[in-house]
This record gives C-alpha cells, sequence and structure tokens, in this order.
C-alpha cells in the first residue's frame, strides 16, 4: 500500500485505539503492525553512505574537455577521438569512456554501413564462357632471373566464372 495510505491508517488506529475491534476495515492488525514495525526499522538506520568514486572515472573537468573537443571535431568517432585527445594531452580516457560521455551528452557519431557492392550491368556474365578471370602476380628480377612483370601464377590457375 502507498505510504500516504499508511498514514492515514495509522491515525484512525491510534485514535481509537481502546476500543475493543478493529477499527480499520480492508487492513489486518498483522499487516498494520509489519508497517509499523518496518517504518521504525527505516528511522533507525543511519542515511545511506555516498557512492564511492570509481578510480578510474571521468573526472568532470575531462568529462567538460570530451565534450568540447568532440564538438570541434563532429565527424570522428570516440575510438579515434580517444587516441587524438591522449596524443594532444586534452584528456588520457580509454575508448569506452569518451563512448559512455559522449552518449550521455548526445554526441555520438552514427556509425554508417557501407553499402553493399553490386555488379554494374557491363560486368555480369550475359551467357556461359562470357566472362573469364585469373590470378596473377609481380615476379621481380632478384625472384626470377630475366623475368619481371606481372604473370599469372600458373596456367592451370585460370579460373572460367560463369553466372
Amino acid at each position: 500500500m502507498p505510504a500516504e495510505l499508511q498514514r492515514e491508517v495509522h491515525a484512525v488506529v491510534q485514535e481509537t485505539r481502546r476500543r475493543s475491534r478493529w477499527p480499520v476495515k480492508g487492513v489486518s492488525p498483522a499487516s498494520y503492525y509489519r508497517w509499523r514495525k518496518g517504518a521504525e526499522r527505516t528511522e533507525s538506520l543511519p542515511p545511506e553512505p555516498a557512492k564511492p568514486v570509481q578510480a578510474y572515472e571521468a573526472t568532470d573537468e575531462e568529462k567538460r574537455a570530451v565534450r568540447a573537443y568532440a564538438l570541434k571535431h563532429p565527424g570522428i568517432r570516440h575510438r579515434e577521438l580517444a587516441w587524438r585527445m591522449i596524443d594532444e594531452g586534452v584528456a588520457c580516457l580509454s575508448m569506452s569512456t569518451v563512448y559512455r560521455i559522449l552518449k550521455s551528452e548526445n554526441l555520438v557519431c552514427p556509425w554508417r554501413r557501407r553499402a553493399k557492392r553490386t555488379r554494374e550491368e557491363e560486368e555480369k556474365a550475359q551467357r556461359p564462357d562470357a566472362v573469364w578471370a585469373t590470378d596473377c602476380e609481380w615476379h621481380s628480377k632478384s625472384a626470377a632471373p630475366g623475368v619481371s612483370g606481372w604473370r599469372p601464377k600458373s596456367a592451370a590457375r585460370i579460373v572460367r566464372l560463369a553466372c
């Protein structure tokens, strides 16, 4: 039950304490005394200690520096941003910390997936045996005396691409 309703029930019980019957309908005596016991327990507890600061947590000054640097370089993602800030002496923070700061400030550079390459119409084979390919390698004079330039790796490696 909400705390306000519990307070109202407590007030009614205090007013009619001397009666022989339970004064509040819908609330059992066990529930009432359980609430009362819980309230007494929470009042006697000391206040919660402050949240401990993590050793590697970014300070407010570092967070401001990351924000300012990110605004100055809007197209750079968090990984490169972290390394550039270390190189330039702005802040020494990990990439994940920089990402968390940028995310909390809504400054994360969106990641764009590369478009899948599609073959142009003239690159596609129109019929079998229309497109042939081979694997070539560069031969220098030092590897094979008297031979230099692009050569097929072997005659057996010529492959027919049929669609």
